[in-house]
């Protein structure tokens, strides 16, 4: 954003959409939006915020572990034909999941740096 800003000369209209609201979200929205942005939240009249036919899965796992199991609630959850989705907090680690020996025939990675 702040080659976007050296570069305009008027200033620009930042829309800022997150799934989730880490952290890192707040401080980028705190840093270059108008101090008066407006937070919406799109599903916030829902009681029931996810699919009924999803399943959320949340372990706490040691660093050292953590390939071998998701390798194994891969195998267990996703089988020959189903689908799953792994969300990693950065693009290095979405990166090093896929790169690994044991689990880049079973996943793909998708994350916001296209080239």
């Amino acid at each position: 954003m702040n080659k976007i800003l050296e570069v305009v000369k008027v200033p620009p209209q930042f829309l800022l959409f997150s799934a989730t609201i880490p952290e890192w979200v707040k401080e980028v929205a705190w840093k270059y939006l108008n101090k008066k942005y407006e937070f919406i939240d799109l599903c916030k009249d829902l009681t029931n915020k996810t699919s009924h036919t999803v399943n959320h899965l949340a372990m706490n796992v040691l660093p050292h572990n953590r390939i071998q199991t998701l390798v194994d609630v891969l195998q267990c959850y996703q089988g020959m034909h189903g689908k799953c989705i792994v969300f990693c907090e950065t693009k290095v680690e979405a990166n090093s999941v896929i790169l690994n020996e044991k689990v880049k025939n079973m996943v793909e990675v998708l994350h916001g740096d296209i080239a």
